[in-house]
């Protein structure tokens, strides 16, 4: 049995939380969809800010899940990650997100703030 949109979610929440503590906050969760007939779709969406320098947005919808940084400037959104939710690291994919977050924020900033 598959786990329901939100509960994924969820789950991804925590793993943030727990991998990251006080880097990430206010999560925001949104657009939860659970149609199981006549053609099943699902999906949903978290948003948080990152180091309170970036916002994350984690998007899921039938088994796959994107992660991306909106990007507003040039319209372009930066893709950090597109997975299967069945077969997901969970601690793997925080640490993704973690990396390619902290390639785009000066090393300085994440020293002073204490992220580093």
């Amino acid at each position: 049995m598959r786990m329901k949109p939100l509960e994924i979610i969820e789950k991804i929440t925590r793993s943030f939380i727990e991998k990251l503590g006080n880097a990430v906050e206010n999560f925001e969760i949104y657009n939860i969809v659970d149609y199981p007939h006549p053609v099943q779709y699902w999906g949903g969406s978290v948003k948080f800010k990152i180091y309170n320098f970036y916002a994350i947005v984690i998007s899921l919808e039938c088994e796959k899940l994107w992660i991306y940084i909106p990007n507003l400037h040039d319209g372009g959104d930066i893709k950090i990650s597109n997975n299967n939710c069945s077969t997901m690291d969970w601690d793997k994919l925080v640490e993704e997100v973690k990396e390619e977050v902290q390639l785009r924020i000066p090393d300085k900033y994440l020293i002073a703030k204490g992220y580093k």
